[in-house]
């Protein structure tokens, strides 16, 4: 690098890397190559030296080259694959800087694919130039269906031309197909590890999307087993791939390992492409910290996910302002949320693969906001275009806040069938949750908000009790209201104060005072009067005072009384949580 930046006579440069290109790799004692100290960028370092020395003229070799450096380094990759068309690389290197180009430049990929479309093709070629045409077109935010059609039956086509085609129809939103597509080349053997890899992905990250959760991690699992040693497998996809199957442990309900994973990614080795690999591990993190109840830990690192961005990867980019204007809502900044969905909404290009879980994002700013009937309106939206693009998970999660926002019979019935496709221990208690509120249930409602508290879902638990509270008020059953207030205010106090609609019944909700509160929890743990004096500074006589008045307001007798009413499960993610980044 240093030299090549010098200010040497071209001759001296193109000699030096002569030389360096000549030179075998670093041996250690025993006299074997030592491959740890020679890795595969070296080589990928070696072959933009011949570029840049003007020393590289063969464009086989430099196709093969820049394919590896997708692997890696998006910049090289773009850097080797063009030399390869000025060397005369004809169709085959078009095609190959095509798809190197496809997700971050569809502009220019455009330009090559029509140039290319204009020439006589054989039928392969042919169909290779309408599949990425295709996925262009569904970049753009546009339907590929037409051209997919065009293409001609792909399963019998080669497998870069069924990748590319399965990848359009992930982002397409047709992920079904996708994953019909990707799956078997993700576990061929006889494919290369790159072509395993982006198969993997797309595979992979359609699973997570259509509810096939465990299916998700068995084949990332699989993958990272059989090519995580592989000299390529590091880079853009590799971070995409952990991102997917984040998204599959969060959607079971996982959220410790979600958010484990996302953290040891950051620092992964290998992962040389850092400009596109750390936003998505960020965003994996925020959405965690979201769920948690973490609004402001969630927001600093969607801005920052926006920032590495940079204006790049703008679906990418729209859908994060989605989920940044939820953590602002969330925490009391509804200014600042209503400008990220303006900018949500402006947003050049958006997939219809993250278009349910953009207008699910609307759904919660506006009932953080108040606006209930808007909430519900923009819920079912969610919920229906979810549901007909197959999106299990998404359309459980808009069915749930449909009830939640105030019509549970709406979407007891579609809550019910979501939660049938989707697998692990989330998705049953999001359905019950409709269920309860359906049937008016407040008992069923405070096991819920249990369950979901033991999962880490702090502001879907409180949501829980506040409507068991709610619920419990309006019949008069004041043991009830107090038992899920106490619950409420217990989940509320626990960790970042959340601007969500559960909050404001608190206001109103019948509990316990501070003082009594103190006394209760030590009766209902068996502790005697005297033990509650000496350890409150409390006299006797204003302890029993204290408990006459515990009893009458919720209806209960003796110590046995108050501990099944003031019995709840503690969030398990807080003991060992990790300190947020």
């Amino acid at each position: 690098s240093e030299w090549l930046q010098s200010a040497l006579p071209e001759s001296r440069r193109r000699r030096l890397a002569g030389q360096l290109v000549a030179s075998p790799p670093p041996s250690d004692q025993a006299g074997q190559a030592n491959h740890s100290d020679h890795a595969p960028a070296d080589s990928l370092r070696i072959a933009l030296l011949r570029v840049q020395a003007g020393l590289a003229t063969d464009p086989m070799a430099l196709m093969a080259a820049g394919r590896v450096a997708m692997r890696h380094d998006a910049a090289v990759a773009h850097t080797l694959l063009r030399a390869a068309v000025a060397a005369g690389g004809g169709v085959p290197g078009r095609l190959a800087l095509a798809e190197s180009l496809a997700l971050s430049y569809p502009e220019e990929t455009r330009a090559l694919l029509d140039e290319l479309a204009a020439e006589p093709l054989p039928d392969e070629l042919t169909m290779a130039v309408m599949a990425l045409s295709a996925l262009v077109t569904t970049l753009d935010g546009d339907d590929p269906r037409q051209l997919l059609a065009t293409a001609g039956d792909v399963q019998l086509a080669p497998p870069p031309i069924r990748l590319a085609t399965a990848m359009a129809h992930l982002l397409g939103g047709d992920v079904a197909q996708a994953v019909a597509l990707a799956e078997p080349l993700a576990v061929d053997p006889q494919l290369p590890g790159v072509a395993r890899w982006r198969a993997a992905l797309c595979a992979v990250a359609g699973m997570a999307t259509i509810g096939q959760l465990d299916a998700a991690i068995q084949l990332s699992d699989r993958t990272f087993a059989e090519l995580g040693d592989e000299p390529d497998s590091g880079g853009f996809d590799v971070a995409a791939l952990l991102s997917a199957v984040i998204l599959a442990h969060e959607r079971r309900g996982d959220l410790r390992t979600a958010d484990t994973m996302a953290r040891e990614a950051l620092v992964r080795p290998g992962t040389d492409d850092a400009a596109r690999a750390r936003p998505r591990m960020l965003q994996c993190m925020a959405r965690v910290a979201m769920l948690r109840g973490e609004p402001t830990v969630a927001a600093r690192q969607m801005r920052e996910v926006l920032s590495d961005l940079g204006g790049s990867d703008e679906s990418f980019a729209a859908w994060n302002l989605g989920l940044l204007a939820v953590a602002d809502a969330m925490r009391g900044r509804l200014d600042l949320a209503m400008q990220s969905l303006a900018e949500m909404d402006s947003a050049p290009h958006d997939l219809a693969v993250y278009r349910p879980e953009q207008e699910l994002c609307r759904a919660d700013v506006l009932a953080c906001a108040g606006d209930l009937p808007g909430a519900r309106v923009a819920a079912i939206g969610a919920a229906g275009s979810a549901w007909s693009l197959g999106h299990a998970p998404v359309a459980l999660m808009a069915w749930n806040a449909v009830a939640r926002y105030g019509d549970p019979r709406a979407a007891r019935d579609g809550a019910r069938l979501a939660a049938s496709q989707v697998d692990g221990p989330l998705a049953p208690v999001l359905a019950s949750t409709v269920e309860a509120l359906a049937e008016s249930d407040a008992l069923g409602l405070i096991d819920v908000g249990d369950a979901l508290l033991l999962l880490g879902f702090r502001p879907l638990a409180a949501d829980a009790y506040a409507s068991a509270a709610s619920l419990s008020a309006r019949r008069g059953d004041i043991a009830g209201e107090i038992r899920a207030a106490e619950r409420l205010a217990s989940v509320l106090h626990a960790g970042e104060p959340i601007a969500v609609p559960a909050a404001s019944v608190l206001s109103t909700a019948r509990t316990l005072t501070a003082r009594e509160r103190d006394v209760a929890s030590l009766a209902a743990i068996g502790a005697s009067d005297i033990d509650i004096a000496q350890r409150l500074g409390l006299s006797v006589r204003t302890v029993q005072t204290h408990l006459a008045h515990v009893y009458t307001k919720t209806n209960t007798r003796g110590r046995r009384g108050l501990a099944d009413l003031l019995s709840f499960p503690t969030q398990s993610t807080n003991a060992d949580k990790p300190t947020p980044v």
